[in-house]
């Protein structure tokens, strides 16, 4: 199976074109893009704006769990698909810092799941400890958010596993051994809840200061199925030296 490499753009860029040029230069990069399953999760505004191609599919960076309705400011799954969106990413740590809780994650999984949405479902301890109390975190946040979840749809959610001490400028990135080892974990704590079968066909993949220099590493891993990139997907050129890591552990 190909590896998915998940660009999340977050709150950038600050303009139009910029964000044609970005699609431009992508769109130019097919040998690279061949390789994986690549998925570009821009801003809201932005959707619109991308070329509508097979080479990589388009997500979206938050839903809201109402079909429809009156909530100012909100975007539907309905709306997502419309525009070609088939990822939604879901649970992000900056989301959650800002007070989303884990029934309102869980409530947007089970909305992305019926309008057919594949949701991107984040996870991650604020620290690791030497103990290993950190499981029971990962545990926890993994199966509050599924509990709406029927054991059918296990095989249509990505899980994001992304440390919170690890996401953002200035943070030193897990290690490729340390993103493994939780992505075994997840399989498991999948498997319990939802069968082996479904376990192993779950994809899992890291997210946390990735970077051109350090992607390698983390595809290399088994049981990391991919990256979930932050930072260095606003730079095409860095986004692509990504994607080309990718095409040597396809």
């Amino acid at each position: 199976m190909k590896k998915l490499i998940v660009a999340n753009w977050k709150m950038n860029p600050p303009d139009r074109g910029s964000v044609i040029k970005y699609f431009s230069q992508l769109v130019r990069a097919k040998g690279a893009l061949k390789h994986a399953d690549v998925v570009i999760a821009p801003p809201f505004p932005y959707i619109a704006l991308a070329p509508r191609t097979s080479s990589f599919a388009l997500g979206a960076q938050d839903i809201f769990w109402e079909k429809e309705g009156a909530y100012t400011g909100e975007v539907s799954g309905l709306m997502l698909t419309s525009l070609g969106v088939s990822y939604v990413i879901v649970g992000h740590s900056e989301q959650r810092r800002l007070g989303e809780t884990d029934e309102v994650i869980a409530k947007k999984i089970r909305r992305a799941l019926d309008t057919k949405l594949t949701p991107i479902v984040c996870i991650g301890e604020p620290k690791r400890d030497p103990d290993g109390a950190f499981f029971g975190v990962i545990r926890g946040q993994l199966e509050r958010a599924l509990v709406l979840v029927k054991p059918q749809e296990a095989s249509r959610i990505v899980v994001a596993y992304e440390p919170i001490w690890a996401v953002g400028a200035g943070h030193k990135a897990a290690t490729p051994k340390d993103a493994a080892e939780a992505a075994l974990f997840i399989k498991k704590t999948i498997a319990a809840r939802f069968g082996s079968a479904r376990a192993k066909s779950l994809r899992v993949i890291y997210g946390g200061s990735t970077s051109p220099e350090n992607a390698a590493g983390f595809l290399a891993e088994r049981d990391v199925a991919g990256l979930l990139v932050g930072r260095e997907s606003l730079s095409a050129k860095s986004f692509i030296s990504i994607l080309q890591c990718a095409a040597i552990h396809s």
